[in-house]
């Protein structure tokens, strides 16, 4: 079981990313009235809410490093971000969903997966 959390600036929602063994409901205190969980999906990636009532993004990865899913859950990831503050992405302003992708990539594969670390 994995877990990590992070932000990506300026944008409000945290981020969790965790294995899809993880006890999402209990560990994270997620509202489940608000998380359409699939158990039978490979990996997913939602929008949120705690039940502080903060918006969160959630993304369940498997714990061996696919490069593929991690791109395809990252990208959904960065558009639920926007979402949150009501931006939008489209042919004039793909950087919109481009750099936080990025950085979400980069993150998950360092601190998730331990890619990129010293001795990972």
């Amino acid at each position: 079981m994995k877990h990590i959390k992070f932000r990506v600036s300026p944008y409000p929602p945290e981020i969790h990313v965790c294995s899809l063994d993880f006890p999402i409901l209990t560990k994270l205190h997620l509202d489940p009235a608000h998380l359409p969980v699939d158990k039978s999906f490979l990996a997913d990636s939602m929008p949120a809410q705690s039940k502080r009532g903060t918006d969160v993004v959630l993304i369940r990865l498997p714990e061996k490093y696919d490069e593929e899913t991690l791109w395809h859950e990252s990208i959904h990831a960065a558009a639920y971000l926007l979402d949150a503050v009501g931006a939008s992405f489209g042919a004039d302003s793909m950087d919109t969903v481009i750099y936080p992708t990025e950085y979400i990539v980069k993150t998950i594969k360092k601190r998730f997966y331990g890619i990129g670390k010293k001795g990972g």
